[in-house]
C-alpha cells in the first residue's frame, strides 16, 4: 500500500474510525492495494478499465492450487478455507492472485449492475465532464 494510504489508515484507526468503503482513482487500484484493502475488510471501489479482463489466477480453484504449492512450509494449514488461503498468499506476496480474486468480484459486480456501480462511484467521487480526477485518493467512512 502506498505511504499516503498507510498514513490515512493509521490516523483513522487512532481516532477510532473503522473504514468500510474506499473509493480510489484507477492508479491506486493495483493488485497489491486491492488485496490489502479487501483483506482489511475495506471494500475498495474504482473505475473499471475497459481493457481489464477476468484473471483466471483469481479463481478460487486457482487460489487453492497456488496455496497447495506451499504445503511444505511450516505455517501451511491443511484444509484451510478461502479466507485463510487468501491471507496466507498475501503474506507470501502473491499479490496478483489475491488482488485478482477481489478484482474479479468487483468486475462481476460492475458487469451485473453497471449503472448501480457507476452511481456508487458518482455519489462519492468528484467527476468532471465524465472524467475522474486521478490526483487524489478519497476515503469514505460509513
Amino acid at each position: 500500500m502506498e505511504n499516503e494510504g498507510k498514513a490515512v489508515l493509521q490516523h483513522l484507526a487512532a481516532v477510532g474510525i473503522q473504514e468500510q468503503i474506499r473509493v480510489v482513482d484507477d492508479k491506486y487500484a493495483t493488485f497489491e492495494n486491492i488485496a490489502s484493502s479487501e483483506l482489511q475488510g475495506v471494500s475498495l471501489y474504482y473505475k473499471i478499465a475497459k481493457n481489464w479482463k477476468h484473471k483466471p489466477e483469481g479463481e478460487p480453484a486457482m487460489i487453492k492450487d497456488l496455496y497447495q504449492t506451499y504445503h511444505h512450509e511450516s505455517d501451511f494449514i491443511p484444509g484451510a478455507d478461502l479466507d485463510v488461503m487468501l491471507r496466507y498468499l498475501y503474506r507470501r506476496k502473491e499479490y496478483v492472485a489475491v488482488g485478482s480474486y477481489f478484482r474479479n468480484l468487483r468486475m462481476a459486480e460492475y458487469e451485473e449492475h453497471p449503472e448501480g456501480y457507476q452511481e456508487d462511484l458518482s455519489e462519492t467521487w468528484e467527476s468532471y465532464g465524465g472524467r475522474y480526477r486521478t490526483s487524489e485518493t478519497r476515503y469514505l467512512v460509513r
